[in-house]
């Protein structure tokens, strides 16, 4: 006499191996793998093409604490700003090599310093505890967004 349901496992493990089977054979053939391999390729290429063609250069680095424009900097240039935001939080702005970045700040999370370095136009980082936005802007910069362009 055999276990309760042991049949009927071995029944449906049967039936399982039988549908992987037609299925895995009818998706990977030689020549739709090279399709698709291509097709990838082509996605991963114009994915890089669209995103350096989306935002072009900044000119300048625009310094807002609590919405006020506090200071604006050539990128350009080389230059370094202490800037105080709000309740006496510092941040200090690094400008080099066409890019901004927030390289010291007494904010407690620190995140606006891991921010990569900015330099295409409408970038932002932002120290929310301090209140401090630094913005990229270009010369031909206007009301509407990369989006609606």
């Amino acid at each position: 006499m055999t276990p309760w349901g042991q049949g009927k496992r071995k029944h449906f493990l049967v039936g399982v191996h039988n549908i992987t089977k037609g299925f895995s054979m009818a998706f990977f053939k030689k020549h739709d793998l090279i399709i698709y391999a291509l097709v990838l390729i082509l996605l991963v290429c114009s994915f890089f093409l669209w995103g350096s063609a989306l935002g072009a250069t900044g000119d300048y680095a625009v310094i807002s604490v609590n919405g006020h424009e506090e200071a604006r900097l050539p990128l350009s240039s080389d230059a370094e700003e202490v800037i105080e935001g709000f309740a006496g939080l510092t941040c200090r702005i690094l400008i080099k090599d066409g890019a901004a970045s927030v390289i010291e700040a007494d904010c407690p999370d620190k995140l606006c310093v891991g921010h990569s370095p900015i330099s295409r136009s409408g970038d932002s980082i932002v120290c929310l505890p301090a209140r401090i936005t630094v913005t990229i802007l270009g010369t031909e910069d206007s009301e509407v967004d990369g989006v609606a362009r």
